[in-house]
């Protein structure tokens, strides 16, 4: 998972804008032992007036699993 975890980050930012990035990725159904297909989002951004930095997380899945999203 960390290697998959690293080749997202080098190459699959969906969008960038001026202040922030978003990462998505679509894990299959079964990957890691778990149920369903999962397609995972998170949205880094810099607030311009108070350099606050906000993380958004979002996860869909077609069938019931266990899902927990941290930062770290």
């Amino acid at each position: 998972l960390k290697l998959k975890l690293y080749l997202i980050l080098e190459k699959r930012a969906s969008s960038i804008v001026d202040n922030a990035v978003k990462f998505s990725y679509v894990k299959a159904d079964g990957e890691s032992g778990f149920p369903g297909e999962v397609w995972f989002e998170v949205l880094y951004s810099l607030s311009s007036e108070k350099n606050e930095l906000t993380i958004e997380f979002k996860a869909i899945t077609d069938k019931p699993t266990p899902i927990s999203l941290t930062n770290h």
